[in-house]
This record gives C-alpha cells, structure tokens and sequence, in this order.
C-alpha cells in the first residue's frame, strides 16, 4: 500500500478541538444494485441535512471558535451534488479558515468518478484511466480550508466489503494509494491524521495480505523508515456505513491497532480512532444495527474510565455486548438513531496522568436532530443524561394494556399522558425513580448502577414496566404529578390529601414483605414527607397475603398503604369505566 504524506497549512489548538459528526439514516436510502448510489427521491433531502450540518459546524460554540472537524461517513455525500454543496459552502468567504471537512461519497461510476477528480487531488494510482469501464468507486473526501482556498484530495476505499464484491453487475474499484496528512499543533509539533473507509480497517487486497489497518501500518513504515525516531500518528477517522460496528474483527483489530509494539516506527500511544458510523433509523432509537460512533484511545491515555457523562458512555461493555476493546478507553455515542454531534475534543497528546490532570476525552457532547422538524428529548440541541436514552428507548418498545373495549378509550388516554410525561421528564427524575423501584440484592452492585446507567438490564427494565404499568392504571382514576415527585408521582384526592406513590419490582422469588422493607429502609427512612401520605405498589412472585389497605384504614393509622401490582394490573381486566375507576380506588385505599 502506498502511502502519500500531503503537509497542510492548519493549526490544531492543544486545549481542547471542536469536532461536528453527521450520523445519518443511509440503509433504506441507497439503491439496491450496484454502486450502491442514494434514490433520486431522497436526494435532495439528504442534501439540505449536508447543509445544516455544516450550520451546525459553523455556528455552534464549545467555547472554541471555530470547528476543526467535520465528518460525514461512508455513503452519505449523494454524489456530485452532494460534492458540489460542500465545496460551495466551503468556499463562501465568511466560512473560516483552518477547517477539515471528511466524507464518504455514494458510488460512482467511471464517468462520474472521472468529474469529481476535476479540480481535485487524486494519487497517479487511482486516477480515472486505472478503471476498467465496468468499476465503480466508493471514496472518501478530504476537504481543507486554508489562506481562503478550499482544496480536496479523493481517496478510493481500497478493500471492498462483502456486499461490494458480491454483485452482478459492477465491480469495486480498490483504491492503491492512502493519505497521510500533516498539520501542526499551536504549540509547533507535527499533527498528523489519516482516513479509511470502513472495511479498510480490516480487509485484505488480496488473500495472503495484512489485514487493513496493518497493511496501511506497514506502509508507514516503508515511509518513514529511514528517520531515526518513532513518528506518532494523532487522529485516525474511520467513515463508516456498517451494519454490524461491534463485529469481533472490527473491534480486534481496534485493540491490536494501540496493543501491538509493531511495526515500532509508528507510535499509536496517543492516537485516537474515530469511528463515523451511520445511523440505525429516521428517528432517535436503539437499534439492531448500525450507530456505535465512537472514539477509542490506547490503555495508555490519560482518561477517565469510570464515569457516566452526558451524550456518550465510557463503560461500553454492556452497550456493546462485547469485551473485545479489553483495557482500551472510549467515548462511545450513546444515540443509533439519526443525529448530528458536536463535541470539544481533548486530545491525549496533552492529557497528563496527575491526579488534577483527570478528564473525560469529550466534552459538552450536543446531541442534534438530524431534521429540524424533529422533536424528541434524545436529540434536543444539547447534552443528553444517560438516563433519559435509556429510558426513552425502552419506552419505545412498551405497549398499552389490552383491554376490553369498554375501557379501552380511557386506559389508552391514560397510558400516553404518562408515557409523554415520562420521556420528557428530566435525566435526574428519570435515573432517581428507576433506582427507587429496582430492589437490587447486591449492595456493591447497587451502589455501581445507581451511578452508572450504562450498566443497567433487564432489571431495570422490569422497574420501568412496573413503574409505566402501575402510573398508568392509577392515573385512570386519579390525575398524577409525575416529574420532580419524591419517588414515581404524586396524588393529591377530592379531601386535597396529598400521596406520594412509591414503586418497587423485586427480584425473583422476593416477596412483598422484602420489597416493602426496602422501601422503609431506602426511602421512607430518608425523606421527610411531612404530614404526606405513601402509597407502595410493589411487584413481586408472590401474591401479597397482609391485610388490603381498605380493612387496614379500620383500625391503623399509619401513613402507608400497600399495593400488590398484579391486583392493580388486573383492573384491567374491568368491563367499563365505573368498574375500573371502583377497583383502583378500593385497591390502593384512597
């Protein structure tokens, strides 16, 4: 693999660089066929989303001036419009200086190929005349601005991805040749960064060759091998439109990429490795696949690894249901879904080891929809609390109660005001209620998960279920305030008596008296609810066999009441509203 240094007149600020990632819906948008180019429908859609991206990188203030970074991953430039947009605005005089934009074009075929080099830097090995008439290209664009000039380099994907050699009718091109590219720190050191285009990171060109990355590595060294010392290399962008992004190969070779000593020409200790993946759906979401855009960092840099930021997570495991990265750090993004990041970057090159040199690699992680028209709390043009992704994506998967017919109106009424006021509750209710109603065994373990969100499950998730199901049952009958309550929500009755209604799913095999030792030893011993009164729903295998509420008002005063949730979730089973309203009222005491 050849390997073309290209030095660039740009200065990456040392405290702290600003960097804008589109992560686009690509799948349901490419042709079906070779090569692989967007719908003429979705064209221009897709185009003027390139547009606001770019007003986003623009405009946006991370405290920083200006973006340094703009990436769009593989397949997401439609084509020469696509192309011609970018260069447009990039050209406009009040677009900065000292700017890098990065893209992956739609497949092109010779002719179109043959355009796009007009104007641009292309290696003599991946000219147009290296193509037979039946190959296209899959490329990626390098774009700088500097001294008012706006220049690009296009660089071939040089190792196809299975879809891309199996066709019928076009073969892929293989790029021959990859840039190297030099800028300069503020402080006067070398800055270099290079770009591939997915299946580069692990591909081969032919059977008996290294494995991408390693072949480029190889390359490097063949470069700069007759220079007497190590030479680092600082960012590496990976554009991506992949299906599967924590695929053991890709993440292997990731950890091998920063692990391994050779070739020793090439220092990786403080490189970053930034995957630029396209998204999962149209809207905010969890999906099966696609998404996971992330930095990774050797072991060796200098950041913190046990956190739970807003917008990106630092313990992976769970999210990527993989270990492959082992000791390596990362800030993976924690939205599949289409968005656009903005992020202030530090690099580790200037990140100590001190104690008071501890910080995370991101920061002031913004989370943007993709189209404006977009209105979800997971994408809402700022941070995003780990608690609300969470929470929002497994609401996404609940169901209203079936229900007679009788009922159904009401209930369905009752179970979308809640579900609304829950996903647009904040991060802080949101992360306090799924605590409160998760009765979790292990101290240490709870003590971690109260903290950190992405290490939550199914348990969790069974708090949630218990949490929607039991709000939305009660608030049939009675109107609840949900957001900023103590515990799940507050009730106040026609007397304005005032109770907060707490909510708790067990373990498996726990019994109610557990769950509502809990609560007592949890919360009711830690808050002052004054003259209040409490109302405990709790879910556990066994049916609740103590005195019902209603008997107990008899003769105990205590501020509590009990409530065993399958007996609420069997309320709606009522046959009409006067039923289901009799039987809630009787089942929770007021």
């Amino acid at each position: 693999m050849l390997i073309e240094p290209v030095e660039l007149d740009i200065s990456i600020p040392i405290d702290g660089l600003k960097m804008v990632i589109m992560q686009p819906y690509v799948a349901g948008n490419l042709t079906d066929n070779e090569p692989f180019r967007w719908q003429d429908s979705e064209k221009d859609r897709q185009i003027e989303r390139i547009k606001r991206t770019l007003v986003i990188a623009k405009n946006e203030d991370h405290g920083i001036h200006q973006t340094h970074f703009t990436i769009f991953p593989e397949y997401s430039i439609p084509g020469a419009e696509g192309v011609n947009t970018i260069q447009s605005i990039l050209e406009e005089a009040d677009w900065p200086n000292n700017i890098i934009v990065i893209g992956g074009v739609d497949g092109l075929d010779k002719t179109q190929y043959t355009q796009l080099l007009e104007g641009s830097m292309v290696s003599e090995l991946n000219k147009a005349i290296a193509l037979e008439n039946n190959q296209w290209v899959n490329c990626c664009i390098t774009w700088v601005k500097s001294n008012g000039r706006v220049n690009k380099w296009i660089q071939p994907k040089f190792s196809p991805a299975w879809l891309e050699k199996n066709t019928n009718f076009k073969d892929m091109f293989s790029g021959k040749s990859i840039y190297v590219f030099e800028a300069k720190f503020t402080d006067g050191l070398t800055f270099r960064f290079l770009s591939l285009v997915c299946a580069d990171w692990i591909g081969k060109i032919n059977p008996t060759s290294d494995e991408g990355i390693f072949l480029v590595l190889k390359g490097l060294d063949r470069l700069w091998h007759s220079d007497p010392d190590p030479k680092p290399i600082h960012l590496l962008f990976i554009v991506k439109h992949n299906l599967k992004p924590n695929y053991d190969l890709f993440l292997n070779n990731t950890k091998r990429f920063f692990t391994d000593t050779k070739p020793i020409k090439i220092n990786r200790d403080k490189c970053l490795v930034l995957f630029a993946n396209t998204a999962g759906g149209y809207n905010p979401g969890n999906y099966e696949g696609y998404g996971f855009t992330s930095i990774i960092s050797s072991p060796a840099s200098g950041y913190v690894a046990e956190d739970c930021p807003r917008s990106f997570a630092v313990i992976t495991e769970k999210l990527r249901g993989v270990e492959n990265l082992k000791r390596c750090k990362e800030a993976l993004f924690r939205e599949i879904g289409a968005c656009i990041h903005s992020i202030k970057l530090y690099h580790p090159s200037y990140i100590g080891y001190d104690v008071n040199d501890r910080c995370l690699p991101v920061e002031n992680a913004i989370v943007y929809p993709l189209d404006a028209d977009i209105k979800d709390p997971r994408v809402p043009e700022q941070t995003v609390l780990a608690s609300v992704k969470w929470v929002n994506d497994n609401l996404d998967d609940f169901n209203c109660p079936n229900t007679d017919e009788g009922i159904k109106e009401d209930v369905t009424k009752a179970y979308n005001s809640v579900i609304n006021e829950m996903r647009w509750s904040s991060g802080e209710y949101l992360q306090k209620s799924i605590n409160i109603a998760t009765n979790r065994k292990d101290e240490s373990d709870r003590k971690k998960k109260e903290k950190i969100v992405d290490i939550w499950d199914s348990e969790e998730a069974k708090a949630l279920e218990t949490i929607m199901n039991s709000l939305s049952a009660i608030s049939c009958k009675f109107p609840l305030k949900i957001d900023g309550s103590p515990a799940h929500a507050i009730l106040v009755n026609r007397e304005h008596d005032v109770y907060d209604i707490v909510i708790v799913s067990g373990q498996p095999h726990n019994l109610h008296e557990d769950n509502f030792k809990y609560i007592e030893d949890s919360f009711l011993g830690r808050h002052n609810l004054d003259s209040r009164k409490v109302i405990i729903v709790s879910r556990a295998d066994a049916d609740f066999t103590g005195v019902i509420d209603r008997e107990k008002k008899i003769y105990d005063v205590s501020p509590v009441m009990r409530c065993d949730y399958k007996k609420l979730l069997d309320c709606f089973e009522s046959q009409n509203n006067g039923e289901l309203k009799t039987r809630i009222t009787q089942l929770i005491g007021v």
